[in-house]
């Protein structure tokens, strides 16, 4: 049997080492894959027993552990901040958020939840940020432009809420959304003194999103301007009891002695 020479021996180590690193990348894989089913079933079964501080343990447990940043890490984030929200923790609600950005940029949820959270703090400069970035990344998900044209409102820019609407319309195509559209645009041609334009952008929100408290408070709105106060009032009333408590404090306080 003639001798190996050393240039064989080399080249057999070499493709000896290379067949242990796919060994041992393949377990790794294998193992990771195990844990990732495993922690996935236990946080489930957190969720069925309402368990959330568990689930909460259990996530960041594995994330400290595994820093590869796939899609089951970003699965867990979701439960994390699914948990705190059913916490009600919001600090920790928009920490998670935070970082859900910061390690998966393009996350809707995220960019959705932060767009939101600084706009109910009013800080609409970070909340346009956060939502120009969701229709950087879904240019045909309403859900950006509908933000938008909300907070706009709440600006005051009243001509370009509109604008934003419009969009919204052209790109909606569920109830919700286009109630929630036709609403503020009814909302800003209220405030811009075009009460036949906000009545008729009023019947469509309420054709499409019956039960939207805004558009009840923007119904008291046109028929204060009309001076029918009892109407008014049974309108504040209604958006009220669906939830629309501080958009009717003030005026309910104001016309409805």
């Amino acid at each position: 049997m003639p001798k190996p020479t050393n240039a064989g021996w080399r080249r057999w180590s070499g493709i000896f080492k290379l067949f242990m690193r796919i060994i041992i990348i393949l377990l790794l894989t294998s193992a990771t894959c195990f844990a990732q089913n495993e922690v996935l079933k236990k946080v489930s079964e957190d969720f069925k027993k309402e368990d959330y501080r568990q689930a909460i343990v259990r996530i960041t447990d594995y994330l400290n552990a595994y820093k590869n940043h796939d899609s089951t890490y970003l699965e867990l984030l979701h439960w994390k901040l699914r948990s705190y929200g059913m916490l009600n923790n919001q600090d920790s609600v928009f920490f998670t958020c935070v970082e859900i950005n910061d390690k998966f940029p393009s996350d809707q949820i995220a960019l959705i939840q932060l767009g939101f959270m600084y706009g109910e703090a009013e800080n609409y400069e970070r909340a346009f940020y956060y939502f120009q970035k969701l229709r950087q990344y879904y240019p045909n998900d309403p859900v950006g432009t509908q933000n938008i044209s909300f907070y706009l409102n709440n600006t005051g820019e009243y001509e370009t809420a509109i604008k934003y609407a419009d969009t919204t319309l052209a790109l909606a195509n569920d109830s919700i959304t286009l109630g929630a559209a036709w609403n503020n645009k009814c909302y800003s041609n209220i405030k811009l003194g075009n009460f036949s334009k906000g009545k008729k952008n009023l019947k469509a929100s309420f054709e499409f999103f019956p039960n939207n408290s805004y558009a009840y408070r923007n119904l008291a709105l046109i028929l204060i301007e009309e001076r029918k106060i009892e109407e008014a009032c049974n309108a504040l009333e209604k958006a009220k009891q669906l939830g629309g408590f501080y958009i009717t404090e003030e005026l309910i306080k104001e016309h409805c002695k």
